[in-house]
């Protein structure tokens, strides 16, 4: 059902293996489920062989070992945990180390089924699931519903702000140039080209943005603050950078509806996912400069951790939601996780 993933893979992946385990063991998963995972990834024979003098010490090193992987995975789950609080979705304890979903799955709250969504997606791209052919269909669908993510997940970093799901599919069927002027009248100025240029692309289909933010204010009018966003669910996701589209994008419009916008890239695992260990240095350290490195490439992360509170600070704000394209959607993704879950059973 849960394929076993590499020890030395970096703790974000550690830590959403144990996640997915728990998720599918009643009983939940934690140092039980680590520890029997390190006893198969290895030669137990030589874990207990004794030394010339017939004596057993590589049982410290194992269990050294075995303690390292465990604390690196307990840290990671630790600020998950923290960073979100009551939603969280699940009960973390220690002494031995372990979580277990909070309650029944239908009694969730929003941000935690969101972040559940957002788990089994990442866990897919992973390639966590051993059938991943059986849910090759819901995650085609989880692709284009990761839209609303990135959506709320801009309106969060933007407070108090307004969303276009432009990404392809959208959510009301439009084509390219009808979006554009759509996006125009959502912002208050601009105005869209009535035909598409002699040299641009044939057949549009958004032309690489996903979701556009600003700032909303009473006057509407030019100079907002605009967030040019892509959606980004694959492993290849280090390879979008929406950066050099901002001033492409521009020029399919007559009146261009900002002079400067911010680039960012939604992404449904830890902006952190693909850092490793540096004992030397700290994964704090390793951490940061890594981040630092990929924002420079890719502009703002909007990551798991981001999304999620963004979906805590707009739930239950009616005025604020309004204006949020996709945030209907969020039901949806409760259903997903349902679905995704009954069909990985079935396939086991």
């Amino acid at each position: 059902m849960i394929s076993a993933p590499d020890l030395e893979a970096p703790r974000s992946r550690l830590a959403d293996w144990l996640e997915i385990c728990a998720v599918f063991s009643p009983h939940g998963a934690g140092q039980a489920t680590i520890s029997g995972l390190y006893r198969k990834s290895g030669d137990e024979d030589h874990f207990f062989e004794p030394d010339e003098d017939g004596e057993i010490l590589d049982v410290e090193i194992v269990n050294r070992d075995l303690e390292d992987i465990s604390d690196r995975i307990a840290e990671e789950i630790g600020t998950r945990a923290t960073t979100l609080g009551d939603d969280y979705p699940f009960v973390v304890s220690h002494r031995p180390f372990h979580l277990k979903l909070k309650r029944e799955f239908n009694d969730l709250s929003s941000p935690s089924c969101v972040y559940l969504f957002l788990l089994m997606m990442s866990g897919a791209g992973d390639k966590v699931f051993v059938h991943p052919a059986e849910i090759d269909s819901l995650v085609r669908k989880g692709r284009t519903l990761f839209h609303a993510c990135a959506s709320v997940g801009v309106a969060g970093l933007l407070r108090s702000a307004e969303t276009v799901w432009f990404g392809f599919p959208r959510n009301d069927r439009s084509g390219f140039l009808q979006a554009l002027q759509n996006l125009c009248e959502r912002i208050g100025c601009g105005k869209a080209k009535e035909r598409i240029p002699p040299g641009f692309p044939e057949k549009p289909k958004d032309d690489e943005i996903d979701i556009v933010g600003w700032r909303a204010y009473r006057g509407r009018r030019s100079g907002n603050l605009i967030v040019l966003c892509q959606a980004a669910t694959g492993l290849n996701w280090t390879d979008k950078s929406i950066l050099t589209q901002i001033d492409v994008f521009k020029e399919w419009f007559d009146v261009k509806p900002y002079a400067k916008a911010t680039g960012a890239i939604a992404i449904p695992f830890p902006a952190y996912h693909e850092i490793c260990e540096c004992p030397e240095d700290g994964f704090d350290v390793a951490m940061h400069n890594g981040i630092d490195r990929a924002q420079s490439r890719l502009g703002v992360l909007i990551d798991r951790l981001r999304i999620v509170e963004a979906v805590q600070s707009i739930n239950g704000e009616e005025a604020q939601s309004a204006n949020i394209d996709g945030i209907e959607k969020l039901p949806e993704l409760k259903q997903w996780v349902s679905d995704a879950i009954a069909a990985i059973k079935n396939a086991a």
